[in-house]
């Protein structure tokens, strides 16, 4: 890529977002707009979470349950280190406490710890646990990379403080300036050189990037996720035409987007980031009048998009940009199978779709519907219950695995 088209790119990166939008996304839907695709996930009543821990405890036997306050700074295997947010003479270097946190309103854990160190002076106090229950560990690994993003998943695990959800602690948006871009090219080769699709450093801009939707999944101010959604006209060439021939029997190039450089930072993986970017993608491709995505996967990653309602084709292919990788093999999907849940399961609509839908109906994207879709959509709902309780039964079984 030469350095002109670099600064072209640039250019448009660096403008407005309603200008970007007027520029690159050509088929854009006049009542909807692109500020209320922005503001996702979607604002939950829920507050968010805090570092403050609240606990109860009887100092010593005979005297009256006290509740104290702290500031959560960090972490180290088994030990939080704090502050106090009120007195703190009852503690003392040493000792065990038998303490019960407050995790979830109306929601008390007992803890054991001892005592590691205290700073009067500068009111700071180590606690290292020694028994708990997994519910525990997992609040206080939220709790941090909500509000600390120098914490990564993959550090806190380490630590023994896994987290509950990564994407709750993301926010998902689209490329608006030089500097979202470059840390973009940053973290494609990253993760390409993690991955092993490439085998040195290499520039992972390209001329796609002129006419692509970029989206970017952020934990604080670090871009720790991100795909891109290419525009193509019937006269304009795809990025997979640079490896392979694609089938006449396709849809037109003008009604498909063409998702291509999905990459994740290797401390965020193993979780469900790439299930938000894939959601945040999907309520962006519904802002586009075009009907089918195409894309491509490794054979490790395609049971992913298999189940996120994308079929297979039988074009095995090696990538031009990754080459001495495993082959690809290119897969589709057409977006109202999948807002219908036509090949998508009720479990992965439920989780995935059922927020788009949603988005969709209330923005008026849902015009006439099949009777078949509307009793499958119904019953998707009903269901929605029923997997709410299992993903809760599983988070809880896997808790247990941290339980001290």
């Amino acid at each position: 890529m030469n350095s002109a088209n670099r600064e072209g790119i640039l250019h448009l990166l660096v403008l407005p977002v309603w200008r970007v939008n007027k520029l690159v996304y050509k088929n854009t839907r006049d009542d909807l707009k692109l500020q209320d695709l922005q503001q996702w996930p979607p604002r939950s009543q829920i507050p968010k979470l805090l570092p403050k821990l609240a606990c109860k405890f009887i100092p010593f036997e005979g005297s009256e349950e006290v509740l104290s306050r702290f500031w959560l700074d960090r972490v180290s295997y088994n030990l939080l280190h704090m502050r106090f947010l009120d007195e703190h003479s009852q503690w003392k270097l040493g000792e065990e406490y038998q303490l019960q946190f407050l995790v979830k309103k109306g929601i008390w854990t007992k803890v054991s710890v001892r005592i590691s160190y205290i700073n009067s002076r500068k009111k700071k106090i180590g606690m290292r646990i020694t028994a708990c229950r997994g519910l525990f560990k997992h609040y206080i690994g939220q709790l941090l990379l909500e509000n600390n993003s120098n914490w990564s998943p993959k550090q806190l695990y380490k630590l023994q403080f896994p987290v509950e959800s990564i994407k709750s602690a993301i926010n998902f948006s689209t490329v608006t300036t030089r500097q979202e871009y470059e840390s973009v090219i940053n973290l494609r080769e990253k993760a390409y050189l993690n991955a092993g699709k490439i085998s040195d450093h290499q520039d992972m801009s390209d001329a796609f990037d002129d006419r692509s939707i970029i989206i970017i999944a952020k934990h604080g101010s670090s871009v720790v996720a991100s795909l891109r959604l290419i525009i193509s006209e019937n006269d304009q060439k795809f990025e997979h035409e640079d490896s392979l021939i694609i089938p006449s029997h396709l849809p037109r190039k003008d009604d498909m987007l063409e998702i291509t450089r999905v990459c994740t930072h290797p401390d965020y993986r193993a979780g469900d980031l790439l299930e938000g970017l894939f959601q945040y993608s999907a309520y962006i491709s519904f802002n586009q009048n075009r009907n089918w995505i195409l894309g491509s996967s490794t054979k490790s990653l395609l049971p992913i998009y298999q189940r996120l309602g994308f079929q297979t084709t039988s074009l095995v292919f090696e990538h031009q940009d990754f080459k001495g990788g495993d082959k690809h093999t290119l897969f589709y999907a057409n977006k109202n199978d999948i807002l219908y849940g036509r090949k998508v399961s009720p479990l992965i609509w439920s989780i995935i779709y059922k927020d788009i839908y949603d988005f969709a109906a209330r923005t008026g994207l849902i015009k006439k519907v099949l009777i078949a879709d509307r009793l499958r959509v119904t019953l998707y709902l009903c269901f929605g219950f029923f997997i709410k309780k299992l993903r809760k039964y599983k988070l809880h079984k896997s808790m247990a695995q941290f339980n001290l």
